[in-house]
């Protein structure tokens, strides 16, 4: 009898074992998403501070990174673009394997959804709303970056 794991049974498709190494190969690529993510967040972070003149881990936001005119701005919305990214891979890695399971589906496919939610402002305060430049006068990208950080600050606080 063969195992229906690594072969197909006789007269069956072997659409099926595509289809299941497909979803283990997709689960672990979502799953890894979730873990490449915060380390991407810290080397940001930590590149960020080191490449910019002045910049102070402790007095700074990390958003004065990639204010408009910052050195190394492109580098580093690339950098923050792509966690963005990946947490919304992770969030919908994790809507995948909560609609295969029958536990408390409500509770994951909030978490889902935060995770996505979180990714997806993540995005708009790297590219579409950077911060101000300290000491600048506030324009409309600036302060609705302060109001998408914190919708993004509350939320991060649910999924954890």
């Amino acid at each position: 009898m063969a195992d229906s794991t690594c072969c197909p049974p006789e007269g069956g498709s072997s659409r099926r074992l595509f289809t299941r190494f497909g979803d283990v190969l997709s689960n672990r690529f979502l799953s890894s998403c979730g873990m490449v993510a915060p380390w991407l967040f810290v080397l940001m972070t930590v590149l960020g501070g080191a490449i910019r003149p002045g910049y102070n881990h402790i007095s700074d936001t990390i958003s004065e990174l990639m204010s408009p005119g910052s050195p190394n701005k492109l580098l580093l919305d690339i950098l923050y673009t792509t966690f963005a990214i990946l947490l919304i891979l992770f969030g919908f890695g994790i809507l995948q394997l909560v609609q295969k399971t029958q536990t408390n589906q409500r509770i994951g496919k909030t978490g889902a959804f935060l995770f996505i939610a979180v990714g997806c402002l993540s995005v708009l305060t790297a590219t579409i709303f950077p911060q101000d430049p300290s000491k600048s006068t506030p324009t409309f990208a600036g302060e609705m970056h302060m109001r998408v950080s914190g919708m993004i600050g509350l939320l991060s606080i649910f999924y954890m």
